[in-house]
């Protein structure tokens, strides 16, 4: 299974935590476990999938500390040609990371209806390709 380039469980009963054994299957450019019922932080061994260009794991029960924001979501800011990003319907309540501006090739993110607080980050701006940006039903203030 090394050449295995999408792993779609979407839609199933899946639960626990996403095996760290998944950084085996380096060809992997999609990721979809979305509507499942994983309920745990995102795992940094995510990150070592650096040829993934969509990811998405939404309507889960996927949870952030506001302490362990950066932890947390660091692993998935090493994926440097991640294309699309789908965290909606889950329970992150965190700080958008200030980096998320490093995921140059960005078209799509979805980090709606979470627990997300504080402001947008001005590094959003550098997703230059970024097409799609919902944030909505969140916690979100300040300036636009």
């Amino acid at each position: 299974m090394t050449k295995l380039v999408q792993l779609l469980l979407r839609s199933n009963n899946f639960f626990g935590e996403i095996p760290s054994s998944i950084v085996n299957l380096k060809e992997l450019r999609t990721l979809d476990l979305g509507y499942n019922l994983l309920s745990m932080e995102v795992p940094t061994h995510i990150g070592n999938l650096s040829r993934l260009t969509a990811l998405d794991l939404s309507n889960n029960k996927l949870t952030s500390r506001i302490s362990s924001s950066i932890e947390n979501l660091s692993s998935i800011l090493n994926l440097k040609e991640l294309k699309t990003l789908n965290l909606r319907h889950n329970v992150l309540s965190m700080e958008i990371p200030i980096h998320i501006g490093d995921l140059f090739h960005l078209t799509t993110l979805d980090l709606s209806n979470n627990k997300l607080i504080g402001g947008i980050p001005s590094s959003i701006q550098n997703l230059t390709e970024l097409e799609t940006l919902e944030l909505e039903n969140n916690l979100l203030e300040g300036e636009i």
